[in-house]
């Protein structure tokens, strides 16, 4: 057994009882790309067990039985995705040469990565966004210098945010679950510096009328990018308003929102980025809502920019969601991604 194989048989125990979900969906991600794990072999992992220890069983012991290229590739992907387990588990950063060791290796483990104060205490309260620490957040700046989005400083940004959420209709059946949406979201962008307005049951005319109106906030002048949330019904045309039926169309067009935010309707926001998240049917594209627990594509939007927002930009992170998208069950719910005109990496930095 090589040095790799000896590592990971090592930690197993701690490693099982400590890597969270978002983690091991991260890890199989990665696993997945570097071809480590195929298709079938990622699924097995993520739908056959039903706790996040007995997921991590499964996914070192495949990992241990591929052998040493593949463990050494685990080890560096526990490294990029999860630093704060990674210095829990004392691995190291760089790759190890079959070669590398000395006649000492059967005791030897490959030394620790600095663990700083921050990474390890960035995980915060359950159901927190993770924050950034500091290192990571210059590191990237100096990394992809030029390509990513400026973040302003805490003290004198003014972010929005507006969640629009239509649950009552007057003729349509209520969106039972959406107050967990809501809630959800608020808290996230809150987290993520974002003073957060929530309006609710409203006609197609008062969306159009709120969007205008969060357009000319003067608050935009000094934020470095915003957010809006739209949930309801929907159809091909657009969002329902609470007017909506076969007999009355209450509908606001998706042109009309972008029309809203762009650069000459609102010129506060010129080259900052304008994030849209449109929860809504689209024709036939079904948006699966549970009564008790939400939306399934609020669910794992607020999972995967809680659990990578510190260390991943947002095309990324909406990559991660597509990507939990792809079972049998739930593929024809796939969340798609429209009008993107970003030209550089954002990144939220949670926490500065």
């Amino acid at each position: 057994m090589d040095m790799a194989d000896r590592l990971l048989k090592s930690k197993r125990k701690v490693f099982i009882q400590s890597v969270s979900t978002g983690t091991i969906n991260g890890l199989l991600d990665g696993l997945l790309e570097e071809r480590v794990l195929n298709q079938e072999e990622m699924e097995k992992v993520r739908h056959e067990n039903d706790t996040a220890m007995d997921k991590a069983r499964d996914l070192i012991d495949s990992v241990i039985r591929k052998g040493h290229q593949a463990s050494q590739i685990f080890i560096n992907q526990i490294v990029e995705v999860d630093p704060q387990l990674a210095g829990k588990l004392g691995l190291a950063s760089g790759p190890q040469s079959e070669n590398s060791h000395n006649t000492q290796d059967s005791q030897a483990e490959i030394p620790p990565i600095p663990a700083p104060e921050a990474v390890q205490d960035n995980r915060g309260p359950a159901g927190s966004v993770k924050l950034c620490p500091a290192e990571i957040a210059e590191r990237i700046r100096k990394e992809k210098s030029g390509e990513i989005y400026p973040i302003m400083g805490k003290a004198t940004r003014t972010r929005l945010a507006l969640i629009i959420c239509n649950i009552e209709f007057e003729k349509l059946s209520s969106r039972a679950g959406a107050e967990v949406d809501i809630s959800g979201m608020e808290k996230l962008l809150e987290d993520l510096g974002y003073t957060v307005d929530v309006k609710k049951n409203l006609t197609s005319l008062d969306m159009t009328t709120e969007l205008k109106a969060f357009a000319a906030r003067k608050e935009h002048k000094t934020a470095d990018s915003t957010f809006l949330v739209l949930m309801s019904h929907g159809i091909r045309e657009g969002i329902c308003g609470k007017k909506h039926s076969e007999e009355v169309s209450d509908i606001l067009s998706i042109n009309t929102v972008f029309q809203i935010l762009n650069t000459r309707n609102c010129p506060s926001l010129k080259d900052k980025p304008k994030v849209i998240i449109i929860q809504a049917c689209r024709g036939d594209n079904v948006s699966w809502r549970h009564p008790k627990n939400g939306s399934l594509f609020i669910m794992k939007l607020i999972e995967n920019l809680q659990e990578y927002a510190w260390s991943c930009d947002l095309e990324e992170i909406f990559r991660k969601v597509r990507f939990s998208f792809e079972r049998p069950d739930v593929r024809v719910q796939m969340p798609t991604t429209e009008r993107v005109t970003l030209t550089r990496c954002f990144y939220l930095f949670p926490g500065h």
